[in-house]
């Protein structure tokens, strides 16, 4: 019998923006966890339910630049 629970939703949005050679990037990922354990009462009689909430965010933003149409930094 399933005694534990995890549910999990997650957003993601990128952007660019390009002004001649030079690239200016950004993503943006948030993701929330929930996650429920009910002890089996057999093998933990004393054991209260877990229940934890988790809430992630996590941004990253980078700048390239093209040397020419084969070469970036």
């Amino acid at each position: 019998r399933e005694r534990s629970w995890k549910d999990e939703a997650s957003f993601f949005a990128k952007a660019s923006y390009t002004l001649d050679r030079l690239t200016l990037y950004g993503d943006l990922q948030y993701r929330a966890v929930w996650l429920t354990i009910d002890p089996d009462a057999t093998l933990l009689p004393n054991e209260p339910n877990i229940v934890s909430e988790w809430n992630f965010l996590n941004p990253r933003v980078g700048l390239t630049y093209a040397l020419n149409g084969h070469q970036q930094l």
